[in-house]
């Protein structure tokens, strides 16, 4: 499993990275390669707060040879989905053609105690 980058959110607001970090991580892999890009969430408690539809796009990541990013709504994507955290990878390019990709999130709650 290969890493493609982060996006940190805190505040309600992607942090903008170091002006020396790349600002997109790349590589290219073969069909059945799996890369992973971290969403990390500061204060969860209180971004979820934000109105429903409000959305936080993360960082562009390259993976496969495409151009990706995690769009996420703390509070649902509309109004039937208020109350309810949704999170979308999107495709962030044009393409001549379908891209079929196998997707997996996954949800990790720490706390410090």
């Amino acid at each position: 499993m290969s890493f493609a980058g982060a996006s940190f959110v805190a505040g309600g607001r992607l942090l903008q990275p170091p002006a020396q970090s790349a600002m997109i991580y790349s590589g290219t892999a073969s069909s059945g390669s799996w890369w992973y890009h971290l969403l990390v969430v500061e204060g969860y408690s209180r971004v979820k707060e934000l109105p429903d539809g409000r959305r936080i796009r993360g960082r562009t990541f390259r993976a496969g040879g495409y151009r990706w990013a995690l769009k996420f709504y703390p509070n649902g994507d509309g109004i039937d989905a208020a109350g309810f955290m949704s999170v979308c990878l999107i495709l962030d390019q044009d393409v001549a053609r379908s891209v079929k990709v196998h997707t997996q999130f996954s949800f990790i709650d720490q706390v410090d105690k």
